[in-house]
């Protein structure tokens, strides 16, 4: 994760889509990414990380709280977000951050 976070810092504004689909970064993985420059790729593609809700409340606090966020596209396919109190708190979190988006 700290080489895909170096990677990221140095070379974000020539970035249009990332795609990490298929890379096992789980819940701490997805923390420690949003303090990177993520978030300023528009087209995101976090399919297959591992990530349950937890990573899921903790992406969509991070891109409430990034002003600069320029995200339009994010895929979150084939997680699991099968813990359903948890799920419901992240996706609405996540909504919530769409919706006062637009």
């Amino acid at each position: 994760v700290n080489s895909i976070k170096r990677l990221l810092n140095k070379h974000t504004g020539f970035l249009v889509h990332l795609s990490l689909a298929g890379n096992k970064l789980g819940d701490e993985g997805i923390r420690a990414l949003r303090r990177s420059c993520i978030f300023k790729i528009p087209k995101l593609d976090l399919a297959d990380t591992g990530m349950t809700p937890h990573g899921l409340r903790a992406l969509s606090e991070a891109l409430k709280s990034d002003e600069d966020s320029v995200v339009e596209r994010l895929c979150l396919d084939r997680n699991d977000f099968a813990e359903m109190d948890n799920q419901a708190r992240g996706i609405s979190s996540l909504v919530q951050f769409l919706s006062d988006s637009e």
